[in-house]
């Protein structure tokens, strides 16, 4: 890492490299003492807090950039990493509905009420009601939204809706993380989006990784995952959105057809009107097919 030094006389003073990075930030230090006495993403505002909070000799001062939780673990400044939860899941509520889980939404809402103990311990009471079903987010089938949480102000009676989509019916323990990410929306409230209190949920019941795609990790499989076997096999299967047509084939909409010569590989787009009746020879010379309508 670069090191700067400026003196009691260069308040105003700029460095000639600084970054912006998010993962960096700009350190002052008491060369004197070794001490650190103040950290930012600006030197002169450093500069500044130091100058306004210390009361040591100022002569001469180191302005360091420094791996920023590096530094904040040094000092003593970085947060405490959100405790997981201890809570066990109600695997009792299970047995109590057994046969209900023959559906997807008995499946869904049989580990949500499963689960209610253990938001309530991350701090993340789940609302009383909500509904989980399988469907396709409001972005449509092609979407690459794999959940989604309907603010229960959209809804005509006050309830949350929390979407899992079709294809990833066939593991279920990937639809038991992405509810758990979903029911951290229901039970925060979608306006809290992905910030830090979402975040600090989402760590204390086991979920990693960006938190605007989660995935799970072993603090969320020590919990989960029992419920998970108790439930058994998801009933359904996982449906490819790429497949939504017969055939699996797109249904030409335009009005322009392509067609494809029969002996090379020269494609164009024409109007029906040019293949009414008629036999389009391929535009090369060397060619001698003719274009036909594509399948």
């Amino acid at each position: 890492m670069p090191h700067y030094y400026l003196g009691k006389t260069s308040q105003g003073a700029t460095v000639s490299r600084t970054s912006t990075r998010d993962d960096f930030t700009v350190a002052i230090a008491n060369i004197e003492t070794g001490a650190w006495a103040t950290f930012s993403t600006s030197v002169s505002r450093a500069w500044e807090n130091l100058q306004r909070t210390s009361t040591a000799n100022l002569e001469v001062v180191e302005v360091r950039l420094v791996d920023r939780k590096a530094f904040m673990a040094a000092t003593g400044k970085a947060k405490a990493p959100a405790a997981p939860v201890e809570a066990k899941p109600d695997l009792m509520s299970i047995m109590e509905t057994r046969g209900a889980q023959a559906t997807r939404e008995g499946w869904l809402k049989a580990f949500v009420e499963a689960a209610r103990p253990v938001f309530a311990a991350a701090e993340a009471e789940l609302p009383k009601l909500v509904r989980v079903s399988v469907g396709f987010p409001s972005k449509g089938a092609r979407s690459k939204v794999i959940g989604e949480c309907w603010n229960a102000s959209a809804s005509d009676d006050g309830v949350s809706e929390v979407f899992i989509v079709p294809g990833l019916q066939a593991d279920p323990a990937r639809v038991a993380d992405v509810l758990t990410h979903e029911l951290i929306h229901a039970a925060l409230g979608t306006e809290e989006g992905h910030g830090p209190t979402f975040r600090r949920v989402m760590k204390r019941l086991g979920l990693e990784g960006k938190a605007t795609a989660t995935v799970a990790g072993e603090g969320w499989r020590s919990w989960a995952l029992p419920i998970v076997e108790a439930l058994g096999p998801f009933p359904g299967a996982g449906l490819n959105a790429g497949m939504l047509l017969a055939g699996g084939k797109k249904t030409q909409t335009t009005r322009y057809l392509k067609v494809c010569c029969s002996m090379c590989d020269w494609t164009a787009r024409v109007t029906a009107k040019h293949l009414e009746g008629r036999t389009l020879r391929c535009p090369d010379d060397a060619c001698e097919g003719t274009l036909e309508q594509a399948a």
